[in-house]
């Protein structure tokens, strides 16, 4: 579905980026895979050594890293077609009268300030370059209240809204803008929250297990895909029927 489209994933070393990059190549994308982490990346690369993947490490909430990344992709690959922001840190299950201010600002940093900008850099690209397609990752914290996670849930619910407002401005000039709201999945992310929060967690969504990285890059790889072309604005749960509760 694929074939000679270049375009970036964050937070591409591990979890739900992981397995985005894995899939996209499987489809015969390019891909430029982001991550702060240096040596999941390198990791990454060594296990599955593709001349269709470069990796880039840095931190997303730097100004400069969307410009740096569409560069980087353009000259690797001759285009940039498409952008998925999974980069992406939960916050500590807390009271929201004791959210610290710098707890807040940390998971807003990487989450919302971090999904924007490179959405603005390729935004500003696309634009000049026949359009493309960008999946944005939220949460189903980010369509439905979730307990003591005020950072993360406003960080998610922020990832929605510019979404649906990038898609309606953007449509007219060829770019789609989609976001998936994953439930409870099997990532090193949720193993730490399960060890806080407990076993119990399972037992909240309807389907009673818990999602699959693999499963959230299917929707994610449709989406960025030509099968999806008449899609945009699309706000997808992915999330074994959580958000219907």
């Amino acid at each position: 579905m694929m074939q000679d489209k270049a375009g970036i994933v964050t937070g591409g070393a591990s979890g739900m980026g992981e397995a985005v990059v894995e899939r996209l190549l499987r489809e015969g994308a390019s891909v430029v895979a982001m991550d702060r982490d240096g040596a999941g990346l390198a990791a990454l690369s060594a296990r599955i050594g593709c001349d269709r993947l470069v990796t880039v490490e840095g931190d997303v909430s730097s100004e400069a890293l969307g410009d740096t990344l569409i560069e980087k992709c353009a000259a690797s690959f001759g285009n940039v077609r498409y952008l998925v922001n999974c980069a992406g840190i939960t916050s500590p299950f807390t009271a929201f009268g004791d959210v610290t201010l710098k707890d807040f600002d940390v998971v807003n940093s990487v989450n919302l300030r971090g999904t924007f900008l490179t959405m603005r850099a390729a935004i500003n690209h696309m634009r000049d370059h026949g359009g493309g397609s960008i999946v944005n990752i939220s949460s189903t914290a980010g369509i439905r209240p979730m307990l003591q996670v005020i950072p993360y849930t406003a960080s998610k619910w922020g990832v929605v809204g510019i979404t649906l407002a990038a898609a309606l401005e953007n449509a007219s000039a060829g770019i789609r803008v989609n976001v998936v709201c994953p439930g409870i999945v099997d990532t090193p992310m949720y193993r730490r929250v399960a060890m806080e929060y407990g076993a119990g967690v399972i037992d909240l969504t309807p389907m009673k297990r818990i999602g699959t990285s693999a499963e959230i890059a299917n929707a994610v790889s449709w989406l960025v895909s030509d099968e999806a072309s008449f899609v945009t604005g699309l706000v997808m749960p992915v999330d074994g029927g959580l958000a219907l509760t």
